[in-house]
């Protein structure tokens, strides 16, 4: 363009100036479209982990909802039960109702003394695996030596039996 605002030279330097100025434009443009295209790639990784994020905050609540109902199931950790049932209140309405029905049945005494024993058992017996195996498998365990090895108390040395 300066050849050609200046006028000043041949037609051909000013042919080449026309054509150097149409080519530093359309590289310019060219760099333009690249940037636009390096920010919108970077700004998927951003709805990547948004999206991430969201499933993560849909998948959590599910995950220790399944656990509360084995947890209930299994009258194990009743205060867990009750947290998790106050979360699913936000759950309008199935939620709600969910962990209304939950403080009610998880508040009353007879259920909380399920929750009390079914506690005290599995801390009694929660080492207590061997004596529950049958005369087969004892001696099987007990022929390996493993027993021995592991329960040392347990076993007095008559020949492997238990005491």
């Amino acid at each position: 363009m300066h050849a050609m605002a200046n006028d000043t030279g041949t037609p051909e330097e000013v042919r080449q100036a026309i054509v150097d100025a149409e080519h530093l434009k359309l590289l310019a443009v060219g760099y333009c479209i690249s940037a636009g295209m390096c920010a919108l790639f970077s700004l998927l990784g951003l709805v990547y982990m948004t999206i991430g994020l969201v499933i993560l905050l849909v998948l959590t609540p599910g995950f220790l909802k399944l656990r509360a109902g084995r947890c209930l199931a299994k009258r194990r950790s009743r205060v867990f039960c009750m947290v998790i049932a106050g979360f699913s209140c936000l759950g309008v309405p199935y939620g709600t109702l969910l962990g209304v029905f939950t403080f009610i049945v998880l508040g009353r005494p007879s259920v909380r003394a399920l929750f009390e024993s079914a506690r005290q058992g599995t801390a009694a017996g929660a080492f207590d695996w061997l004596g529950k195996l049958t005369a087969n498998r004892r001696a099987v365990f007990v022929a390996s030596g493993i027993g021995t090895q592991l329960f040392p108390a347990r076993f007095r040395g008559h020949g492997g039996e238990p005491e």
